[in-house]
């Protein structure tokens, strides 16, 4: 009874059943220890232990390996390593491998090389595996191929799962030859005819396939999936080619393999499915909606996954039909609907359903309120905002979110974008924990409403504060200098960026400098700029050069930028718009030129 209870879970129950038997063997502390290790309850676990030794129960090297693997902090890992060697059995297998996966779970890999390498006096495949993969999950993959080099120079036969480990560890160095070796080399023969049939399979297979994704070798990886046809894909092998593709930016080859993954008869699980919509185009998501209608249980993860996709291409309808028709959601299908309607410009919708949310009695999460928050500061209607941002920022108040640095930064955003300039400062100068974040925001907020000297202001404060600025803070501090006609403190912000900060400047940076340089009527500088920044122009930097022009009556420079601008434009409106800039600045004195546009 106590057995069937721990098999499914019910750790309370097989407590019961163990607390309320008339006698109990070793069979049924051992039992009982291994419930509670599986199931997380280190605390209990070591209580069961200490209990086991109080009562003379014979403490058989199993039980002690499931105390090992109960071990939730170092303290209690330390106490049962010394205890084990003090009973003279640490060097025995199942506890030496016990011992080295607790150190490595306890993020201790010093103590687990230091046993490894200092007591065990001989070491077996497990042992081995257990420092390899020790190596390779912790970030070490370079010692994980030295182990596997020392492993196989010992003598020790090696099994998949070395070998598994040792191809992972290959892909996370991105160094091939290895894998290539074991794969296609006379070496790589000679291991493979070594080892048992049940270890030539899909597992290893698999790992070998990731290396070359990893590795950004698509090509090589691709010519290995189509060979295993030979040898049995599984799901595994497909989501592994999957997100391969996605991993190296072929979001059509990966929606080829998906589409290949459904003709062939393999089910889309949760990996697959989500990475098939994840950079899918709007045209592919009916490919994602059918392996979702086809998947043997209603998986949360995948639908929420869908209804993102949908979302994020701008098919709001059909989200919205997919959201409905979810069995049941979580506060991240609802966060998922809410963020959907945000980004497409639906921010009422979004303000409803977040009611909704809260009316359907699922409790609001911090990304609840910050797509609500957002959806207040740019609702088109400004008294809806203004009416609905305060009770937003009071409920947060009351759920104890306020000074999470996340929402109080929205909630700054949003006073800003609704001109309540008084209550962003209050939620600025309220917060107890202040980072460059709700710095840049209370800045932006006060550059917004045309208080750019105010913002720049601010942002000294933030530096004598010991703030590190970010890039957005020089973004908005440049803007801010454009606005103002701070010319020269401009210029020395932007070049402070990089020399005295080590911030390599965006597209973004030089599009403001080539604004503050036309504002100031530098025309000459902002078209230099423009040609020998390390970004390609767009309609928008071409666009900012040839109202600059036009305000400064510069003719020639405003045709050679509207030139520019119908280059990457080939656009009718686009070229009356041009006309209408121009005419009514320049028709007194160049009239012949806006006719040559």
């Amino acid at each position: 009874m106590l057995g069937a209870y721990a098999q499914n879970g019910d750790v309370g129950g097989a407590r019961r059943c163990f607390e309320t038997m008339p006698a109990r063997s070793s069979g049924s502390w051992r039992g009982l220890l291994w419930a509670l290790a599986r199931s997380g309850r280190g605390g209990e676990a070591m209580e069961m232990l200490s209990r086991m030794d109080q009562e003379g129960v014979d403490i058989q090297l199993a039980a002690l390996a499931a105390a090992v693997s109960a071990c939730k902090n170092l303290q209690q890992g330390i106490a049962i390593h010394e205890e084990i060697a003090a009973g003279g059995v640490e060097c025995e297998a199942i506890l030496a491998t016990a011992l080295i996966n607790m150190f490595v779970k306890l993020r201790c890999l010093q103590r687990a090389k230091d046993f490894y390498f200092q007591k065990l006096p001989s070491r077996s495949v497990v042992s081995w595996n257990a420092i390899i993969a020790a190596f390779t999950v912790t970030g070490h993959p370079c010692r994980a191929l030295k182990c596997f080099g020392e492993m196989d120079l010992d003598g020790v036969e090696m099994d998949s799962i070395t070998f598994v480990c040792a191809m992972y560890a290959c892909s996370i160095v991105g160094e091939l030859q290895i894998c290539k070796i074991l794969h296609a080399g006379l070496e790589a023969q000679r291991v493979f005819d070594q080892m048992p049939t049940t270890a030539i399979d899909t597992v290893s297979w698999n790992a070998l396939l990731a290396a070359y994704t990893r590795g950004g070798r698509t090509i090589e990886a691709a010519r290995i999936f189509d060979a295993m046809a030979m040898i049995q894909c599984n799901t595994i092998t497909w989501n592994t080619m999957i997100s391969g593709f996605l991993d190296n930016d072929e979001p059509h080859a990966a929606i080829q393999a998906l589409r290949r993954m459904d003709l062939e008869g393999f089910q889309a699980d949760r990996v697959s499915l989500i990475a098939g919509v994840s950079l899918a185009h709007a045209r592919e998501l009916g490919l994602a909606l059918a392996a979702l209608e086809r998947m043997p249980y209603n998986d949360l993860y995948a639908w929420n996954a869908v209804v993102a996709a949908h979302a994020q291409a701008g098919l709001v309808r059909q989200a919205e039909e997919l959201f409905a028709a979810m069995p049941y959601r979580n506060a991240v299908s609802w966060n998922t609907m809410i963020a959907g309607y945000a980004q497409n410009g639906h921010h009422c919708r979004a303000l409803h359903l977040f009611r909704s949310m809260d009316l359907e009695g699922v409790p609001p999460t911090k990304i609840s309120f910050i797509s609500s928050i957002d959806s207040c500061g740019e609702v088109a209607v400004a008294a809806v905002g203004a009416a609905a941002g305060p009770l937003l920022h009071a409920e947060i108040a009351g759920k104890s979110f306020e000074w999470d640095v996340g929402v109080a930064t929205a909630v700054i955003s949003m006073y800003g974008k609704l001109g309540l300039l008084d209550r962003s400062l209050a939620v600025f100068h309220g917060m107890p924990r202040r980072t460059v974040v709700p710095y840049n925001a209370t800045a932006a907020a006060l550059a917004e409403n045309g208080r750019s000297r105010d913002a720049l202001h601010f942002l000294h404060t933030m530096l004598l504060d010991a703030v590190t600025p970010s890039d957005v803070s020089f973004l908005i501090a440049i803007a801010a200098c454009s606005h103002a006609g701070l010319y020269e403190d401009g210029l020395e912000r932007s070049a402070g960026m990089s020399q005295d900060h080590g911030l390599d400047p965006s597209f973004d940076h030089y599009l403001c400098v080539v604004d503050l340089l036309g504002r100031a009527g530098q025309l000459g500088d902002a078209e230099e700029l423009l040609c020998v920044m390390p970004y390609e122009p767009n309609v928008v930097a071409w666009t900012a050069l040839l109202a600059a022009s036009v305000n400064h009556c510069d003719v020639h420079r405003a045709v050679r930028a509207a030139g520019r601008v119908l280059e990457l434009k080939h656009d009718p409106a686009a070229y009356s718009l041009l006309l209408n800039i121009c005419s009514p600045r320049l028709e007194t004195n160049c009239q012949d030129n806006i006719d040559f546009l």
